[in-house]
């Protein structure tokens, strides 16, 4: 064999580096027990954001002025997409700022989440649709929010 020749230098392939494999639990239902714990907490802001939409789905049928056809296509995908984000920071408010008993708190997020969400229709609807709905999803969203209402004072 020539020294630098072509087929020499086919024949000599260099090592390949490879990340180590991580070590793989046999029993996978043992691996998500371990880690379950990690997905609680966003699980329960998806929970009560879609309590959230399908109670106030009901709830719009008991006002005439809140009745289904008065809403808008797409009023409760909007709310079911921009529930979470809204939860989210109703959650880092009532953290970081106003903090007090788990009541309190719930309200804070249960308000927050509501006032950012009744912001985009006060210009578009009307007044009275407007106060009865926000009267309505507060009913709603406070009771809810004790569900995503985390430990007590943040330091």
């Amino acid at each position: 064999m020539i020294p630098n020749s072509p087929t020499s230098l086919l024949s000599r392939q260099p090592a390949r580096w490879a990340p180590p494999r991580p070590e793989m639990s046999a029993n996978v239902i043992q691996e998500f027990q371990t880690r379950a714990w990690e997905f609680k907490e966003p699980a329960m802001f998806f929970v009560v954001d879609t309590a959230w939409v399908a109670a106030d789905v009901v709830g719009h049928q008991l006002f005439d002025v809140t009745e289904g056809d008065k809403t808008y296509p797409g009023y409760y995908g909007r709310k079911w997409l921009w529930g979470i984000p809204f939860l989210l920071a109703g959650r880092l408010l009532s953290d970081y700022v106003i903090k007090g008993s788990p009541l309190v708190r719930a309200a804070t997020i249960g308000t927050t989440a509501n006032l950012l969400m009744q912001v985009r229709y006060l210009l578009s609807l009307s007044p009275k649709f407007n106060i009865t709905v926000l009267l309505l999803h507060e009913a709603l969203l406070v009771p809810l929010s004790l569900l995503i209402t985390g430990p007590g004072e943040i330091a």
